[in-house]
Order: structure tokens, then sequence, then C-alpha cells
């Protein structure tokens, strides 16, 4: 599911007599989608599981090249931007009233060492959460550690592209976090026993282990 195409459809009810809604509907062009639609086949960049037939070693170099790009399965507001997000930290960012517009936005990140070379290894979740009292959201942002295990940082965010850090926890492992929890004065992390396996990863271009 998080590997498959996206389509973003609007629904607009006239709130009249006439009871017709007008509905608009077209595919999310990320860069994964332009690229495989235009080869006729699917486009290496990294996926939660492996393709049939597998990518080959040349496309596997590739996948960590493009990084992960096609998991846009939610939409969500941060500040005046209209966004689709998922399970990694980059995300699109849409015009509400038509659809169009759809660009690729590369939030800010966390200042550490070899960021770029980390592009691939940026999991976030796919549901962010309100800031309690504001019109921010609070999301986090997770990398591997280079003194093993992985970082995860909590974000606040008040738009598409800004993002303000809160806080650093330190994980022996690279947790697989799908959703967490906020409070109004706390963020609740829930590290359960899935982990990234990032030698599988660097061998195929996909791999989790539980």
């Amino acid at each position: 599911m998080l590997d498959g195409f996206a389509r973003i459809t609007k629904w607009n009810f006239t709130g009249d007599s006439t009871d017709i809604a007008l509905v608009t509907s077209q595919m999310v062009k990320t860069k994964s989608y332009e690229e495989s639609t235009k080869m006729n086949d699917i486009a290496p960049y990294l996926y939660l599981s492996q393709t049939k037939p597998e990518f080959n070693t040349l496309q596997t170099m590739w996948q960590f090249y493009h990084g992960s790009d096609n998991t846009n399965i939610n939409i969500n507001k941060y500040g005046n931007d209209y966004i689709l997000n998922g399970e990694v930290w980059e995300i699109y960012k849409f015009n509400i009233h038509n659809l169009s517009d759809i660009s690729k936005v590369f939030p800010e990140k966390p200042k550490f060492v070899l960021k770029k070379l980390l592009k691939y290894s940026s999991l976030s979740s796919s549901h962010p959460l309100p800031e309690y009292g504001t019109n921010n959201m609070i999301d986090f942002y997770t990398h591997m550690s280079l003194f093993g295990g992985a970082d995860i940082h909590i974000a606040r965010m008040s738009s598409a592209k800004h993002r303000e850090f809160l806080a650093t926890v330190h994980h022996h492992s690279y947790p697989y976090m799908h959703s967490f929890g906020a409070t109004k004065n706390y963020v609740i992390l829930y590290i359960h026993p899935c982990y990234l396996n990032v030698i599988d990863l660097i061998g195929s271009g996909c791999g989790t282990e539980v």
C-alpha cells in the first residue's frame, strides 16, 4: 500500500437544492511515478518490499541515489500549505483549489554530520499531530546515528518547509514507527520491536525485521 501510486480526489458540494457534487481527481505526479510512467516499469527508488523481478545491482545503487519518494498517503495542512506526506521526511506540496502545482519539498533537517549521505534514512510519520493551543503540527524525524542506532528528532512544523527541532531521543536500533502520541506538554514515541535492518537495506534496497 505504501509503495502504490497515489491519486488525490476533491469533492465540492454545491449546497443548493440540486444536490450536485463536483469531483476533481488526478494522480500524484511524484518523481518516481513520472519516471515509472516514462519507462513503463518500476523506477529504482527505495520501497518497503522487493520488486518482482528484483532489481539488479546497478538498479539497487540507483535506489540509494534516489531515496524513497512514492509514499504519499495522507493530506495535511502546515500553516497555509497543503501537503501530501507519508513515512518519509520529504513531502509534496499542492494547490488545494485545483490539485495542481504539485512539487516536492525538502523540509529543513537537524544539523548533523553526513546528512547528505544519509538522505535515504529519513523516516517520519504519515500522521503528524496538532500542537496543543497552536496552528502548528508536530512530527518526528529519524536518521541513523553516527554512534550506532538512531536519533529521533521531535519537530514543530509551521509551513511545508520550515522546521523547529525541540528535542532528540537516541535509540540503540533504527525503529520503524508509524505513528506517535502528543499531549499539551509531552510527545510520546511508540518504539515497538520493529526495526529497520540496515544491512539488508544496503544489500537489497529494502528490509525491516521484527
